[in-house]
This record gives C-alpha cells, structure tokens and sequence, in this order.
C-alpha cells in the first residue's frame, strides 16, 4: 500500500496541483470577484463640541462613496446599510477644516473585502450660531362668505424659536402660518406648519440648517357676521383769538366691524375722543391720523384687514371784521310813550361784525336788527346802549353808544295830541276865527315856528318819515294862509 502512495509521487503532487489551478480558473471565470460600490449617508459623532462652542458647521457632502470587492456571485446580498460611513468632529484638524471618512462594515463582512471611502476626507465649514424668537403672524388665504369676516385668530404656540447658522437665520424677516378660510362661514380650525418669510413677504426656501422648537401649529378662526357703523369724532379746545373751528373732514365716516353678536347687535356709533383732537390755541387747520382700532369695544374688531386708520382734518379759520353805518332811521326804538319824542345822539352810529368771510360779507342792516330801548324814559336826556339780535354766523364786536333826549311831545295843527288833549275840527276852527289878525312880519314869524315845530315833533314819535313831512307841509300851508288874511 506504501509502494502504490510513493509510487510516482511527483507526478501526482504535480496533478493535483494542475487540478487546484483547474479548479482555481473555473471559480474565477464562473463567479469572479468585482469591484462595486455603495452611496452611503455620512454620520457625524461628536458634533456637540461645535454647539457647545455656539457654532453651527455643514460638511462640503452629505454622501460618500465606500467600496469594496465581492465575487459576482454575492454582490446581491450587499446593501447600503451593511456600511456605515461617519466623521468624528472630535479629530476636526482647523487649519484645513477637514476630518478623516471612517468605514465600518455592519453586515456580511465575510462576503466582501477592500472596504474604503471615497473621498476620504471631507471639509467642514463652520460659523457662528445663533437663536431668535418670532412672534407668529398669520396669512389668510381666501375670503369667507358674503357680509361675514375674520374676527379672532388663536395661534398655539404664538411665538417660535429658530436656531442656525448666522447667516441663514438672518434672512428670516417673519415666521407665520397660512390659513385658508375661503367661502367659510363658521368657525375654522386646524394644524399648519411654520413658513419663513423674507423682508418682502416672500417665501424662503432656501433655508435648510434652521431648526424650530416646534413644527406643528394650532389655529382656530372665528368668522362672524358684518356690520357698518358711523364714525363720530369729537373735537376739543378753544382756538386762537380771531378764529373759528368750522368743523372737520375725515377719510372716512363709517367703518365695517364684527365681534361678539350681542354688543355688535347694541352698537350705534363709534366716538373718539382723544387729546390728538384738541385745537386749544390753534391758528390753522390741524391733520391727525386716528386708528379707529384703538376705539373699539372690547369684543368689536375690524372687518377688513385694512390698518383701521382714519385721517381727520380739523379746520380752522381766520374771522373777518366788517363795520357797519347805521342812520337813525335804521334803529328802531322799543318802549315809547305816544306823549313823548325822542331824538338819538349822534345820529349816525357804527356797529363792528366778526365772522368768517364769507359770512359777513352778506350781512344787511335789517339783519342786525339794530334797537334801542327807551321804556320807562321820561324827559331827559339818557346814555343808552344799542340791542341787536344774536346769530350763529357772526358776533358783534363793538357797537357805539348813544344818547336819547327825551322831550314832552307838541301839540299843535296836523300833531296829534293825548286823548285828553285833543279838540274837534269845528272848535279849532271857532279858535283861529277868534284869533286878531297881524300883520304880515308876524305871519312870516309864525311859518317860521310851525315849521320848527313840526320838525321837532317829526322825531321818533312811531311815525314815519313820510308822516313827519306831511306834518310840516300842513304847518306852512296853515301859516300862509294867516298871512293872506291879514293882507286883506
């Protein structure tokens, strides 16, 4: 049995070599081994260490490449989660901002070889970190139904922090939330996610390092129904001397509002009063901006979602003056005793107006109703003061005074005199029949004193000026015709 073993031993150490290499060459050419490759997500350790120190850091690739060798055969077993790829931020060398790709092989490792990472090596870059609070606002997307509005808006949370790298969280001007409440007519309620705004209202979509401390918001929106209602404003103050407040004129007379049924059902008018109305002083007109928001009941907000703000105009005026000249014909006189004269002094008087321009202007004597008031006035002469009717328009400023002289009244032909006084035609006629004739230099005297006499008796006695001619003409026919009888 020794013999057949050693019996041409070489030539069979020889054959079973060649039939290794035979063997060797059918698994290599059946099942060789490749090269292959898996995309795996890089994983960082130690990170805090840059946190800790406030700074933010972004490596230059999310992703490295690790490959390996596998027979053919087995390369449908292999994964991208039987690798993991990581960086530990700990062996961070600064002067280069890299740090060395590790490889660990998590799964049938005994199926594969020559594991690496490619690159091997990746950069970081780091800044400095920062955290900023936002109060939430709210966009509203669409419009409820006819005649009902947005009243209240309830955020949970209102507020949201975002922490990141300096550079991106500058660029966050707003953070707010979108709600669509198109065509609703009750209440609205739900769940939204925060959006980033830039300083013009624009969404951000480039930000990707910030976190929030919360991405789910809650939101509930009231709609309530419509109502408009008259805007008063109620000004206050004295203006400067020599100036008038006539009023004011506002952007707006009315606003919409919604709220609470029961106080919007028992609201009539909005008033403002506030200290930015007062013209205490003022010379010219005064503009003021009013945010009707900040007069609203509680409960009461505005419908729209306009700013609220009202612009008012208070206007003032500089008065006129206008002096007016008044006859003694033009006054009238109050009180008189049909048994007295009266006389003014002087006989023409001045009565200063003050109003707007416009008003004064139209201003007649008649409507001043110049009067002076002389009852209980004997004979004498009194210092009186001139009355005048009140008006809305204009004030009197000055008026002069005067004086009444007051005499007993004369009785004579075409004169009236007191009841008691008086006599009939046919006496007065038997008295001038018995009167001596004298000559015609008396007759002259006497048409000289009936005229004097009749003038005098022509003042203020609730006659007319026409009344008092008249007198006069009868007082120089009757002297004439004395003075022809005489000549006879």
């Amino acid at each position: 049995m020794k013999e057949r073993l050693t019996n041409n031993l070489g030539l069979k150490i020889l054959s079973i070599l060649i039939a290794f290499f035979i063997w060797l060459l059918v698994v290599n050419v059946s099942n060789p081994e490749v090269s292959r490759s898996q995309e795996v997500t890089l994983e960082i350790e130690n990170g805090s260490l840059l946190t800790d120190a406030n700074k933010a850091y972004e490596l230059n690739r999310r992703t490295v490449s690790v490959t390996y060798d596998i027979h053919t055969l087995d390369e449908y077993q292999i994964r991208a989660s039987d690798f993991r790829a990581y960086v530990d931020l700990s062996e961070l060398y600064d002067v280069t901002g890299s740090v060395v790709v590790k490889v660990e092989v998590l799964n049938n490792s005994n199926l594969i070889r020559n594991v690496a990472a490619k690159p091997t090596v990746v950069r970081v870059s780091t800044e400095e970190l920062q955290s900023k609070e936002f109060d939430l606002a709210v966009n509203i997307n669409g419009r409820p139904m006819e005649n009902y509005s947005v009243n209240q808006i309830v955020l949970e949370p209102s507020t949201i922090t975002v922490e990141g790298p300096i550079s991106e969280v500058g660029l966050i001007n707003s953070v707010g939330v979108e709600i669509d409440v198109a065509q609703s007519g009750d209440d609205v309620s739900g769940i939204a996610e925060p959006v980033f705004y830039d300083a013009n209202g624009n969404v951000l979509s480039s930000v990707s390092r910030v976190t929030m401390d919360s991405s789910e918001i809650s939101y509930h929106v009231s709609i309530n129904r419509i109502r408009e209602i008259p805007v008063v404003f109620e000004p206050t103050g004295t203006v400067a001397d020599g100036y008038r407040y006539t009023g004011y004129e506002a952007t707006a007379d009315s606003v919409q509002v919604s709220g609470d049924n029961e106080i919007l059902s028992s609201l009539t008018q909005i008033t403002v009063q506030s200290d930015a109305l007062n013209v205490d002083g003022a010379s010219t007109s005064k503009s003021v901006a009013i945010n009707i928001s900040d007069y609203l009941p509680e409960g009461i907000v505005l419908a729209s979602q306009e700013s609220g703000v009202i612009d008012v105009t208070l206007n003032v005026e500089a008065l006129a003056s206008k002096t007016i000249r008044l006859s003694e014909s033009e006054i009238q006189l109050i009180g008189t005793e049909d048994t007295l004269t009266y006389r003014l002094h002087p006989t023409y008087v001045s009565v200063t107006i003050q109003g707007l321009a416009s008003d004064v202007d139209n201003v007649r004597v008649e409507d001043l109703g110049i009067t002076v008031d002389v009852s209980g006035m004997e004979e004498g002469t009194y210092d009186a003061e001139l009355g005048y009717l009140g008006s809305e328009v204009y004030q009197v400023t000055q008026a002069d005074t005067v004086q009444v002289e007051v005499s007993r009244r004369a009785v004579g032909p075409g004169i009236s005199a007191p009841p008691e006084e008086r006599t009939t035609e046919a006496e007065e006629a038997e008295e001038a029949a018995a009167q001596p004739r004298e000559s015609s230099a008396e007759g002259e005297t006497d048409e000289a004193e009936s005229e004097s006499a009749a003038e005098t008796t022509a003042v203020h006695t609730g006659e007319t000026t026409e009344d008092h001619t008249q007198a006069a003409a009868v007082a120089h026919t009757e002297a004439s015709e004395n003075n022809t009888g005489d000549s006879e």
